[in-house]
């Protein structure tokens, strides 16, 4: 299909405000078998050939699109599941560090997948079909990993050999992942780890994990990963399921979405936004509230926008007027 601008409120027959649609690609495009689903989305940009490289995953396989043109999006590759995977449960999680990808699921035997993205610029054929670089068997199961690029460690999360908490894995050899530590911190369900650069100069230089675990914000100090400490555990009003949230750039502000609040309260979409000026007394200023009931699942902050994802609203971009008060746009 061709690009389809924004028009009149929609756009190739979505709802839309400021943004057009480029392309779209049906599951049975992306090589999906059926019944199928998509679970998650990221991305990588080759630093040889500026090819914008689109990572999705199915319940089967791990699916790289060339979206460097993106009216014109190409399936280049498909990275089927991990062969040792016993039974195929749709939720997996991918992210990218130096130039490999690593993938995580919740089928029994799946591990970390582990794929070197500069196989990418050698196919041979479209789609073609690749074979893993290296999988690290330190878990079977698993819901979902951040990686922090500025310490080369990765955090785990929900996996079945650190329950409930972060199983650290060090990715200094990016090919060759090894066990770091475990840090039980109440059920973690997403986490976002930084080399600290906020205004709290007693965390700077420290390795914080700001964590969405369940009914609260966690806050932990993982700078020794052998002894981890939890810095912080602050809950809200009317907390539901605390999914997940992301920092502003300058590390002062931590937006987070709540899966279950607009089911549970009947209220519309809702983004929390936290003080974490102090990461040791975190305090939710308030929130965001948008124009429909649909349920918030992850979100992403870039400069001055914040990027959510739903259920059933699509994409929504918000612009943080004031995180001070919560005052989104």
């Amino acid at each position: 299909m061709a690009a389809v601008p924004c028009v009149d409120g929609s756009a190739g027959g979505f709802g839309c405000l400021n943004v057009g649609l480029e392309a779209q690609l049906t599951i049975a495009e992306l090589g999906g078998r059926n019944p199928d689903r998509l679970t998650d989305v990221w991305g990588w940009t080759d630093p040889a050939t500026g090819a914008e490289i689109a990572i999705v995953l199915s319940s089967f396989a791990t699916v790289f699109v060339d979206v460097t043109r993106p009216s014109e999006p190409v399936v280049l590759a498909r990275l089927p599941s991990p062969s040792a995977v016993s039974d195929i449960l749709p939720p997996r999680d991918v992210k990218v560090y130096r130039d490999h990808a690593y993938v995580v699921g919740e089928s029994p035997g799946h591990g970390l997948q582990v794929l070197d993205l500069t196989a990418l610029r050698e196919l041979t054929e479209s789609p073609a079909v690749l074979v893993e670089t290296a999988r690290y068997s330190g878990f079977s199961t698993a819901h979902n990993l951040a990686v922090n690029p500025e310490s080369g460690f990765g955090y785990v999360a929900r996996s079945d050999a650190c329950p409930g908490g972060l199983h650290i894995v060090d990715l200094a050899d990016p090919a060759a992942p090894a066990p770091a530590g475990c840090f039980a911190t109440g059920r973690t369900h997403d986490v976002q780890c930084v080399d600290y650069a906020g205004p709290a100069v007693a965390f700077r230089g420290r390795e914080l994990c700001f964590g969405s675990n369940e009914t609260f914000v966690a806050v932990s100090d993982v700078t020794d990963k052998a002894a981890p400490v939890l810095v912080s555990a602050t809950t809200y009003d009317g907390v539901g399921y605390t999914h997940q949230g992301w920092l502003t750039e300058d590390h002062r502000y931590f937006l987070v979405g709540d899966e279950f609040d607009e089911m549970q309260q009947g209220h519309d979409t809702r983004t929390w936004v936290f003080d974490v000026a102090d990461p040791a007394a975190p305090s939710p200023v308030g929130f965001y509230q948008a124009t429909v009931p649909a349920v918030d699942h992850n979100l992403y902050v870039v400069g001055d926008l914040a990027y959510l994802a739903n259920y059933r609203s699509g994409l929504r971009i918000v612009r943080l007027d004031d995180p001070a008060t919560a005052s989104l746009t």
